[in-house]
């Protein structure tokens, strides 16, 4: 990781817990994730990211919209002129 926020993100995105009280205030913990016990850790699995494939979709078809908006637009100044016949 390249920075420390995407280091916490992939952590929460593992369902790693951060301790708010105590000595080890700050920390990340984690039920499957144990000192000696390397084979517990296989059990976890990585959460999909909640909301982004239809964030992705919604904006295509924002921008797909806006596209034929201005289409449909640019179409309509050339037929304006209907008034001066």
């Amino acid at each position: 990781m390249g920075r420390f926020s995407s280091f916490q993100r992939q952590l929460n995105l593992y369902d790693f817990q951060r301790i708010t009280e105590g000595v080890d205030k700050g920390a990340y913990s984690h039920p499957m994730f144990l000192y000696g016990q390397q084979q517990a850790t296989l059990s976890m699995k990585r959460n999909k990211i909640k909301g982004v494939k239809k964030a992705k979709e919604a904006a295509q078809k924002a921008a797909a919209a806006k596209l034929e908006e201005a289409s449909a637009s640019s179409h309509n100044v050339e037929g304006d002129d209907d008034d001066s016949v």
